[in-house]
């Protein structure tokens, strides 16, 4: 099950770095339907179990409720796939934490880690493309500015606080569907 799903995801992958790629006006539309935050974060936690090297430890916080937000299953599965790889890429040693919370009329999901951080200078453009913290890293510099370019599309918004050489928290806002 975790290999059909990660073969999904890298379809979706695949998809999302053409569709980043493509002219604007030429993209295609996102549909949304209502999912429970739960479900969604129970698939990324069931895969990434398996994942993060052993000497990380590795946190599941489940938000107090049981949340619905409007998203497109796939970029959601993108978006938060795309963090989760960044704070393996960036953290050595420490842990990675995978979670949500009620943030008032909104769900806050987030990922937070113990890696190396970001300076303070490159916050502001760590969602344009191309941009990397350090340009011996590997990647091309296009996973965050996805991200946002999702997120954004999906009427949500990303935000990210950082300490370098403490760590960083990614959070990714949708707004909760009243019960």
């Amino acid at each position: 099950e975790v290999i059909r799903q990660n073969s999904e995801q890298l379809l979706s992958l695949i998809d999302n770095v053409l569709t980043n790629s493509s002219k604007e006006g030429m993209e295609p539309e996102i549909v949304l339907s209502q999912k429970r935050v739960s479900d969604l974060m129970e698939e990324i936690y069931m895969t990434y179990r398996v994942i993060i090297p052993a000497h990380i430890q590795f946190n599941f916080k489940k938000g107090d409720m049981d949340e619905f937000i409007m998203v497109n299953r796939g970029c959601m599965l993108q978006v938060i796939s795309n963090i989760m790889n960044n704070a393996v890429k960036f953290t050595s040693q420490g842990s990675i934490t995978l979670g949500w919370r009620d943030d008032g009329n909104d769900v806050a999901i987030y990922v937070e880690d113990t890696g190396c951080g970001i300076p303070e200078d490159k916050i502001d453009t760590i969602f344009e493309k191309y941009s990397k913290v350090r340009e011996s890293t590997e990647g091309a510099g296009i996973g965050l500015s996805l991200c946002k370019k999702l997120v954004d599309k999906m009427g949500g918004s990303i935000r990210v606080t950082s300490t370098l050489g403490t760590g960083s928290c990614f959070e990714v806002i949708f707004s909760r569907i009243p019960a």
